[in-house]
């Protein structure tokens, strides 16, 4: 049984924080590469004010899985958790491959 922290998070709309701040905040577009994350690939996060690394697990077309690859400090995941997230919530991408 999971254990109660395990609740789902609160992640920001990196693409709503865009719209809102379009001369200082740049995240990725679907026509550069949201469209591209492939299983592998690591994708950030964030959680209030908190940014952290994700692996990508899994792709489907507006939904993707990854595990937690980064130490967080105020939200409650621990390396390699599993989450499920949307192409929205994405503020970076590094592609593993070309």
């Amino acid at each position: 049984m999971e254990e109660e922290y395990k609740e789902q998070l609160n992640l920001v709309n990196a693409q709503e924080m865009a719209r809102e701040h379009p001369n200082t905040f740049r995240v990725p577009s679907e026509e550069e590469v949201l469209d591209f994350i492939e299983a592998g690939d690591y994708v950030k996060l964030c959680v209030d004010e908190e940014k952290f690394w994700v692996k990508v697990t899994q792709v489907s077309v507006d939904n993707l899985k990854g595990t937690v690859d980064s130490q967080l400090i105020n939200t409650p995941r621990d390396v390699g958790d599993e989450i499920e997230f949307h192409k929205d919530n994405i503020f970076e991408v590094r592609k593993t491959r070309n």
